[in-house]
């Protein structure tokens, strides 16, 4: 079988392919080029290596040693000796003799050891203020409390003419603080209204009490970081005091076994007022009531006409030191009064038939020719008792005689406070309303003040003074910009003389006397 196409396909394919041989042909590559390498190298500073140790605490050890005592201890001799019986019987009554009049002697009497520098001048130690207060409020009233380191001070105004919208406060000042500054308070708790008077508690140094222009009385205890308000009695209460508290006084219970203080209060609304502190149910529990009535007045003062039933207007309250529910007040209209808390008193009928308070009056006394200021007993006479007034005039009573025995008359202004020395039975101290404290040493002179300080700023007037009963060398004053003084007394003023006291009971023998 013959396949004519395929023979014709070989011939033609035989034609056109032939084996030949051509030159070499090089192709560089287009895709890949040469790479640049460049050798580099650096060096770090070396790393420092440091080990520390470190202890808290630093522990020191030290010793000590002491000599052996060599000597021969000491060995009570017993003698029994004829010789020394018949000494001992020969020099008895030569003994006893002298032993007597040593106890008769008068040497050395009153004497006392003076254990620090002697000073004959009377120096300001410090003046506080409070900057939020000052110039805007009066120091009301001052008070220390009973370890004698802090003074309170009660911020308000005198001279109201209507209600009272003041802002005021009460500041202490601790005289012992490293951080104390004299231009602002320890501690200061304001009030809405002005207080009028304060009062610590005579034997917790925590404990203060005020009252302010409303009537109100408030109890505060300072033990607490944040101060506690114990409890209040006013504002609504329908047997609290209606017109503003004149002074607050806390007095030793004599009928108490174990040193229970109570609070005495009174007010221009004629009220005397006792009340009772529970602190275990932080309260204030009024349990006496008292009110003076123009019934107990002098003849000079009852007006023609006037009822007898008429409130009078109390000013200033002090209690003897004695215990006997005996103390004395004085009044708006002069009249000064010995008062009993002891008994509830008589209780009448007002001229509407309607029962009264029962008067706690049992003596009245020449008055003042004015409202009576202040009013303080001494500690150390029973009967002694001073008062000042609005007439420039300081008197010394003897409780037993209705008039005074003695009469002082700076004539430096009116005395707005009085108070009698905690150690110095003939020492009193008054302060005018012309900016001067006055502190009269009876034993030195009756005439005129021992020493004159200028305790007011700029002259104002001091409406409060006080002794530091633990610290006998210190008095403050307050005056009418707000600033509390504080004075160190020289000693002359705080060393006792020999029989002082009974210089003092000489002179209330005496009759009246104006000096």
């Amino acid at each position: 079988m013959s396949f004519p196409h395929a023979a014709a396909a070989t011939a033609t394919t035989n034609a056109m392919f032939t084996d030949e041989n051509l030159d070499q042909v090089n192709l560089d590559s287009t895709w890949s080029q040469d790479r640049d390498c460049v050798d580099a190298g650096n060096q770090m500073k070396p790393l420092s290596v440091k080990d520390s140790e470190s202890q808290s605490n630093l522990k020191v050890e030290s010793g000590s040693q002491t000599t052996n005592n060599s000597a021969v201890p000491m060995v009570i001799m017993k003698d029994d000796s004829p010789q020394l019986a018949a000494f001992l019987k020969k020099m008895e009554p030569l003994v006893y003799k002298e032993l007597d009049k040593n106890a008769r002697s008068q040497a050395f009497q009153g004497y006392q050891v003076s254990w620090q520098d002697e000073s004959s001048s009377v120096n300001k130690l410090h003046v506080f203020t409070h900057d939020a207060l000052r110039g805007q409020c009066q120091v009301t009233g001052l008070s220390w409390n009973s370890s004698g380191s802090v003074i309170a001070a009660s911020f308000g105004r005198l001279d109201h003419d209507s209600w009272c919208t003041h802002k005021s406060a009460l500041c202490t000042w601790n005289i012992d603080s490293q951080t104390l500054d004299s231009k602002k308070a320890s501690k200061v708790i304001e009030q809405s209204c002005c207080l009028m008077c304060v009062a610590f508690h005579p034997a917790n140094p925590a404990l203060v009490c005020a009252g302010n222009f409303n009537g109100e009385i408030m109890l505060w205890d300072f033990s607490h970081d944040n101060v506690l308000l114990v409890d209040s009695y006013g504002m609504g209460d329908g047997d609290a005091h209606r017109e503003p508290v004149a002074k607050l006084q806390w007095v030793l219970d004599p009928e108490s076994h174990s040193k229970t203080y109570k609070l005495v209060s009174v007010s221009g609304d004629g009220k005397l007022l006792v009340w009772t502190v529970d602190m275990k149910l932080n309260k204030l529990t009024l349990t006496q009531q008292f009110a003076v009535t123009s019934q107990s007045l002098p003849k000079s003062l009852r007006g023609k006409g006037s009822r007898s039933d008429r409130e009078v207007g109390l000013t200033c309250l002090s209690y003897t030191h004695y215990g006997d529910h005996v103390c004395f007040i004085g009044s708006e209209t002069g009249a000064i009064f010995k008062c009993c808390t002891q008994q509830d008193g008589h209780q009448g009928v007002d001229m509407d038939g309607k029962p009264m308070l029962p008067s706690p009056v049992v003596f009245t006394y020449k008055p003042h020719l004015g409202p009576v200021n202040a009013i303080d007993c001494s500690p150390f006479h029973p009967h002694a008792f001073l008062t000042t007034g609005m007439d420039q005039s300081m008197k010394i009573w003897n409780a037993l005689q209705s008039e005074p025995v003695k009469v002082l008359k700076p004539d430096q202004g009116s005395l707005v406070c009085g108070s009698w020395s905690p150690v110095r039975p003939l020492v009193i101290a008054a302060a005018t309303d012309t900016g001067l404290l006055l502190l009269y040493d009876l034993q030195h002179s009756m005439l005129k003040p021992l020493h004159t300080l200028e305790a007011g700023t700029q002259k104002a007037p001091i409406y409060s003074c006080s002794f530091n009963t633990q610290r006998p060398n210190i008095i403050a004053s307050g005056d009418g910009e707000g600033d509390v003084h504080i004075f160190q007394l020289n000693d002359d003023l705080v060393q006792a003389g020999v029989k002082e006291k009974d210089l003092l009971a000489a002179i209330l023998s005496l009759s009246i006397q104006y000096t």
